[in-house]
């Protein structure tokens, strides 16, 4: 599989129907209805890769991705609440001290402002680097020219979905677990497995969803289907914070000392050898 977009305004390469081509023609985003927001210093209009192919996968790069028909917030009404009645949801929530939630979804009592319950609401996405390979390939389609065989050169982030992933988890985790809430992460397959593994959580915990958990997991994937991928859920799992810190502990591959010590010692002569230098210049 070439390395390049997989959807441009939220249509597939090659399988854009006259309504695809219209909207990208418009640079418009189908899934939030509106105009994309993305963008990048080297396109003067709407950067608008919803998608990548990378490596053998179809990666979603944009968290508006997650918004198609808006199945996400649905299928989260239905898992938690039991119904799609009597629901409000709410966009980048201040969480006092901790940061932002991307979104809560609130219901209330019919007719009514009382609130019955509540749950928060975090999507992630996959940062792209070294975007300009990326970029050349946006530019190239928009000019009509076919690069679906072409293999472009960029990379994903995956080391920021585990920083960036799991410490807003625990942070934000352990402020619902106080308030006995539930805080729904919502994600595609190749992030959630990248940051599954980097600390062995399967190998530690059975993440088989329990309704006692705070953290709830709603891995969703990509299934093309032209003209447009579709958003499908694959799985739901769960776990506590006691359990996401005893990943870090146990889960965490911990690098060698000796190692460590060995860089530690190639620095130190490196540098030596640098200040003795310097010595030298200031004598002559």
């Amino acid at each position: 599989m070439p390395k390049g977009p997989a959807e441009i305004f939220g249509y597939s390469l090659g399988g854009t129907s006259s309504q695809g081509e219209e909207i990208q023609k418009r640079h418009w985003c189908p899934f939030l209805d509106q105009m994309c927001w993305k963008r990048s210093r080297r396109v003067s209009y709407p950067f608008g890769v919803c998608s990548v192919r990378h490596n053998e996968e179809t990666v979603a790069v944009c968290p508006s991705r997650f918004w198609q028909n808006r199945k996400v917030f649905k299928q989260v009404a239905e898992h938690h609440f039991g119904s799609l009645n009597d629901l409000l949801l709410f966009e980048e929530i201040n969480l006092q001290g901790i940061g932002r939630l991307d979104y809560v979804l609130v219901k209330h009592k019919p007719l009514s402002r009382e609130i019955i319950d509540f749950v928060g609401v975090e999507v992630q996405t996959v940062d792209t680097t070294s975007t300009g390979g990326l970029v050349e390939a946006f530019k190239a389609y928009m000019r009509d020219e076919d690069i679906g065989a072409k293999d472009y050169s960029f990379g994903l982030n995956w080391a920021n979905v585990w920083k960036r992933a799991f410490t807003q988890a625990l942070m934000k985790g352990v402020v619902f677990e106080h308030w006995s809430k539930k805080l729904y992460f919502v994600a595609q397959e190749p992030a959630y497995q990248r940051l599954m593994d980097r600390y062995s959580f399967h190998d530690l915990h059975d993440m088989s969803f329990d309704p006692d958990d705070t953290i709830v997991f709603l891995i969703y994937d990509l299934q093309e289907e032209s003209p447009q991928y579709v958003l499908t859920r694959s799985r739901i799992e769960s776990t506590t914070i006691n359990e996401m810190l005893y990943a870090i502990e146990h889960g965490l591959a911990i690098p060698s000392k000796e190692r460590f010590v060995r860089k530690l010692g190639r620095k130190v002569t490196e540098e030596a050898n640098v200040r003795v230098n310097l010595e030298l210049g200031r004598d002559h």
